[in-house]
């Protein structure tokens, strides 16, 4: 059901970056499957790199694998998504995909302004990437703030320089119990 709005949304984006349709090409064939929490969606390579909706019978060489929350942030954070999807398989497709995936662009602003105009579709982006610094600063103060809270106000999470500290003491302390059971030992064996 979305398979093939799934695939066309894709080749949209692909068919603008002609790069990545090339480095798809030679996977021609080959089962992408895409699993994100219920939504289970499987495509294959056309041998001009677009994607078509592949059977769910058909055996993937790469599936990627994502929680629903992780496939919503990869609209805000496209790098720290990618960075805790889970893709198996394939690793020469699966490189040409996380490759793809960093590198491509969609120029949202070109299509809008087929509907609406020009001006009015670079205000809509102007807007779109206001809105997403506006979430990205406000995600990092909220960290900020909370990471402060439970480490300085409410001492419940220990700051990193307290456990480095307390983890050197244990070492010393260690290796003192170590030496003093040496000394124990030779006195031991002289009398």
């Amino acid at each position: 059901m979305l398979g093939s709005p799934s695939a066309a949304s894709v080749n949209h984006v692909l068919k603008s970056a002609p790069w990545a349709l090339q480095r798809l090409a030679p996977h021609a064939g080959k089962i992408i499957a895409v699993r994100a929490g219920p939504i289970a969606l499987r495509f294959c390579i056309d041998p001009n790199g677009e994607l078509r909706v592949a059977s769910s019978s058909a055996e993937p060489d790469v599936t990627i694998e994502m929680s629903v929350s992780l496939l919503l942030r990869a609209a805000i954070d496209r790098a720290a998504a990618l960075n805790e999807a889970v893709i198996t398989g394939d690793t020469s497709l699966a490189q040409t995909l996380a490759y793809i995936a960093q590198n491509l662009q969609w120029d949202y602003e070109e299509d809008l302004s087929k509907v609406v105009g020009d001006i009015a579709a670079h205000r809509v982006g102007s807007a779109a990437r206001n809105v997403s610094a506006w979430a990205k600063e406000s995600t990092n103060s909220f960290l900020q703030m909370s990471k402060d809270f439970w480490t300085e106000e409410r001492p419940t999470i220990a700051k990193s320089d307290d456990v480095a500290a307390f983890i050197s003491s244990v070492d010393e302390l260690r290796d003192a119990v170590a030496r003093l059971e040496k000394r124990i030992e030779m006195l031991v064996s002289r009398q």
